[in-house]
């Protein structure tokens, strides 16, 4: 692949990611891991290659919140089928241990 998108901020994923990459390919890693999290990538294989991995913390609320809404309203996206799960408050501490098991496929939200 000429670019990989890592989601989830999981070591293997990460690892995945980058594997998948061919020469000059990006990785764009976007996940959040928790604390100090670290995956093996092989640095042989980066360097001959020459390949990068690359951080990005997401969006610029001010400037692409507009263009999001935007597309919203043209019909382009449609939030309500981009939840896939509907949780209420009390279910929270439950919602983000199933996150971290990986058995939420999908958005799910919280709801009061």
């Amino acid at each position: 692949m000429d670019v990989a998108f890592e989601a989830l901020g999981l070591p293997q994923t990460f690892v995945q990611a980058a594997e998948m990459l061919r020469d000059a390919g990006r990785m764009v890693a976007v996940g959040i891991a928790p604390g100090k999290t670290t995956a093996p990538v092989e640095i042989t294989r980066l360097v001959r290659r020459s390949q990068r991995i690359i951080g990005s913390y997401g969006a610029r609320t001010r400037a692409d919140m507009p263009q999001l809404l935007s597309l919203v309203a043209r019909g382009f996206m449609n939030p309500e089928q981009m939840v896939t799960e509907k949780l209420p408050l009390e279910e929270a501490d439950s919602a983000y241990q199933a996150l971290d098991r990986g058995e939420i496929v999908g958005r799910a939200v919280i709801v009061l």
